[in-house]
């Protein structure tokens, strides 16, 4: 749950953090959204979903990177892609072990504009990893 407080009236307001990130995103003007459908995304996608942003379905994490890729390169516009688990690339054995690094290097390579959600449940981690991800998310 994220807590929100209202600036003018000093007001709290309590929303799933997923809302938050829902609102965020369709405050940048995002009209749609490439992501791979998972038990980690499907309630951020429905939530997307009945906000007016189009969710486009990916099989794989690199297939979505790339789509939003492909569209920010296309527009000029914000490419957002939604990712189950960070899990492999942040905690794996070497950097793009889960498969979508190779997408992200090219990304990065050409300077195209990314927004890349990803969902990892820390409480889950081993204590010591689930300190390096709650330090490097900041």
């Amino acid at each position: 749950m994220t807590v929100l407080e209202d600036r003018a009236s000093g007001a709290e307001q309590r929303l799933p953090t997923y809302q938050v990130l829902v609102d965020d995103i369709k405050a940048l003007g995002v009209e749609q959204v490439f992501g791979l459908m998972s038990d980690d995304t499907a309630v951020f996608a429905t939530a997307l979903d009945s906000s007016g942003i189009r969710f486009y379905g990916a099989r794989h994490e690199n297939n979505a990177i790339a789509m939003a890729e492909g569209f920010s390169y296309a527009t000029d516009g914000l490419g957002v892609a939604v990712i189950g688990s960070v899990f492999a690339v942040a905690l794996g054995p070497h950097p793009g072990s889960s498969g979508y690094g190779r997408a992200l290097d090219h990304a990065l390579l050409w300077n195209i504009v990314l927004l890349i959600v990803t969902f990892v449940a820390v409480f889950a981690l081993p204590r010591r990893q689930a300190h390096h991800l709650a330090v490097d998310a900041g």
